[in-house]
């Protein structure tokens, strides 16, 4: 697995990484990497540094547009995991 930060939500640049023989599932583990890290981080300090946060509201949004390039979400809304998740993370403050 190749860590992708997620700086890039492009949604040209995501079709074309998901279309690479292991683009998706470094995606989706580089995702889920950087929410469960601001998310820990929340847990156990009750801070969320801005950088972080960022990153992570930026690895939920990726996972949205890449499920609705592969035909896994026809709305083009996020997901209501999603949102909430979203939601959470925008309540903290540094």
């Amino acid at each position: 697995m190749t860590y992708l930060q997620a700086d890039n939500l492009s949604h040209e640049a995501l079709e074309k990484l998901l279309n690479t023989s292991d683009g998706e599932m470094s995606l989706t583990n580089s995702d889920m990497v950087t929410y469960a890290t601001a998310f820990a981080q929340v847990k156990m300090t009750g801070q969320l540094d801005d950088k972080l946060k960022e990153m992570a509201l930026n690895a939920i949004k990726r996972m949205e547009i890449a499920a609705e390039i592969l035909g896994w979400s026809t709305t083009g809304q996020p997901s209501e995991i999603a949102s909430k998740m979203i939601s959470y993370l925008e309540s903290f403050k540094a």
